[in-house]
């Protein structure tokens, strides 16, 4: 698995060696991801749907968390239009993810998780 859940992921005790998973077992694991399906009109006045997720990826590779958990909330029904990472950096936020969708988050906060998501 490419990504750490905020707060969310369900991580294996540490061994003597301080590893917190068995990487022949990473293929397996599976995470509950927070996530925010929300329904907005755009500036146009057309509805907008998009997803947030509570997660960073561990690679750095944001851009391929984002398109895996993107589809993950179209594969569960979820229609959407535009989605983002939401994740600490320090004391605040940092978004990441369609350029729209991350000024309107900076600008309106982080909204509420709606849903968790198995990735």
């Amino acid at each position: 698995m490419c990504c750490k859940a905020i707060n969310t992921a369900k991580r294996a005790k540490p061994s003597r060696h301080r590893l917190f998973h068995n990487p022949q077992n990473a293929e397996d694991a599976i995470m509950k991801i927070n996530m925010a399906h929300v329904k907005e009109r755009s500036t146009t006045g057309t509805w907008i749907n998009f997803a947030v997720f509570d997660a960073k990826a561990i690679n750095g590779d944001n851009d391929s968390l984002l398109a895996q958990l993107t589809a993950a909330a179209r594969n569960a029904g979820l229609r959407v239009d535009q989605s983002a990472l939401a994740y600490k950096v320090g004391a605040g936020i940092r978004f990441f993810g369609s350029p729209h969708l991350v000024n309107y988050l900076s600008a309106s906060g982080l909204p509420r998780w709606t849903h968790k998501l198995d990735a």
